[in-house]
């Protein structure tokens, strides 16, 4: 043990607390990255169409124009207007 940490209390302890909460993060981690691989089964490839992806955050981002689809108006059926 260093001489600096002799006076604290179960210093010892503090390596197994460390690699206990290591363990329970990756056991949690690895549960969402299941749940995501799952889900992620369909669909298009999030490499498609690159340029025009960036092109769409560039101006979503800098032109500041909404979105479009039916999801950006679903908060419309509480009686607000949309668009």
């Amino acid at each position: 043990m260093l001489p600096s940490f002799e006076h604290v209390p179960y210093y010892p302890l503090v390596f197994a607390l460390f690699w206990g909460a290591a363990l329970l993060f990756v056991l949690a981690m690895a549960r969402h990255l299941r749940i995501f691989a799952a889900a992620r089964a369909s669909g298009p490839s999030p490499f498609d169409h690159v340029p025009a992806r960036i092109a769409g955050l560039i101006e979503y981002a800098f032109v500041q124009t909404r979105t479009r689809g039916r999801r950006s108006c679903t908060w419309a059926s509480s009686g607000a207007s949309c668009c």
